[in-house]
Order: C-alpha cells, then structure tokens, then sequence
C-alpha cells in the first residue's frame, strides 16, 4: 500500500491518505540507526588506524632524532640499525620503559 491510496469512507466518501503510518516511520529510522552505526564504527576504526600511522610517524622521527644526537655527542650511533631498533634499544639503556623486542 503506497502513500496514494484512497478509501471509501462514511457517507460514500472516498478519502486519500496523506502521509504514512507510525510503523512505516519506525522501520525507516530503525533502517537509518542500523546504517549509522555501521558508518560510525567505520568512521572510527579509520581515525584509529590514521592516529596510530601518525605516531608510528612520530617515533621513527624521534629515533632518527635521537640516533643523530648520540652521533654528535658521543661519536658513535647504531650502525646498520633502523629507526624502530635504535629507538627500542635507546628506551633500554635509558631505562624509561621495559620494551620487548617486537616492533
């Protein structure tokens, strides 16, 4: 039944419905609160995933940074290490945190 149906109604009247019912209202903005939430789960799921590429970003600048300095003020930096392992061995002999080995 669309929205254009029309009735016969009290004294031989036909009447035209003009809008819809409050069961066709709910099922239409139960649909759109399913599909929202599917679209807010996605939303954030990518703001996590970009946030966590930013701070990776983050640390491999920070280790280059801190292989740099060693290199300055020590003569000697991480030969043949990447920025993630010059990191995690830097954090170790600062004793900062206890870091495992996995990267």
């Amino acid at each position: 039944m669309g929205a254009g149906w029309s009735v016969l109604g009290m004294f031989g009247v036909v009447l035209k419905r003009l809008g819809y019912s409050l069961i066709e209202m709910l099922i239409v903005l139960m649909l759109i609160a399913v599909l929202s939430t599917f679209a807010v789960h996605q939303y954030e799921s990518l703001l996590i995933k970009s946030y966590r590429m930013a701070a990776q970003a983050d640390l491999h600048k920070l280790a280059a940074a801190l292989n740099e300095y060693r290199l300055t003020h020590f003569g000697k930096g991480f030969v043949g290490a990447d920025e993630s392992t010059v990191f995690l061995r830097l954090m170790k002999q600062l004793g900062c945190v206890e870091v495992s080995e996995r990267v």
